[in-house]
């Protein structure tokens, strides 16, 4: 549960502040999590970022799995 708003918080903060301007307190606070936790679940910011990617990698994929692309007319 945690680790989810800690990425939807990284989300917002990077929108609106830009990464460089995203800090791990900023993520943090938008969590309402401490930094400790912050860090018992990501190792910095970057590490943060890269699990933002990674799962929605794993949506968009799990997004075209689901879907018939064979039965598309452009194929």
């Amino acid at each position: 549960m945690q680790r989810a708003r800690l990425l939807n918080a990284a989300v917002v903060c990077i929108d609106e502040l830009g990464y460089g301007g995203a800090t791990v307190a900023h993520i943090a606070a938008r969590a309402r999590v401490s930094r400790k936790t912050f860090y018992d679940l990501f190792t910095g910011r970057e590490d943060c970022l890269l699990a933002i990617l990674r799962d929605t990698v794993d949506r968009v994929a799990a997004d075209v799995s689901r879907s018939d692309l064979e039965a598309l007319l452009w194929r």
